[in-house]
């Protein structure tokens, strides 16, 4: 891969790089957070009690924002 700013994967679940945890209630599985420390936040259609960012599932924009603002950390935004 030539180098970029910013790339988003979904799955690679046992990686060690910074994730936010999608939850959704219906599939009836246990939250992967506490438990792994690469999740920095998590984003489900049911209210989820933590210290971590935590957004609505459906809430696209703050989900944005919020991989916007913790990408800039790591690479130089335009």
């Amino acid at each position: 891969m030539t180098p970029v700013d910013l790339v988003i994967v979904e799955g690679f679940k046992a990686g060690h790089h910074p994730k936010i945890e999608v939850h959704r209630t219906a599939n009836g599985k246990q939250l992967m957070f506490p438990g792994d420390g690469s999740i920095i936040a998590i984003a489900s259609d049911n209210s989820v009690v933590t210290d971590l960012p935590a957004f609505d599932l459906n809430d696209f924009e703050a989900i944005a924002a919020f991989v916007r603002k913790s990408a800039v950390p790591f690479c130089n935004p335009a």
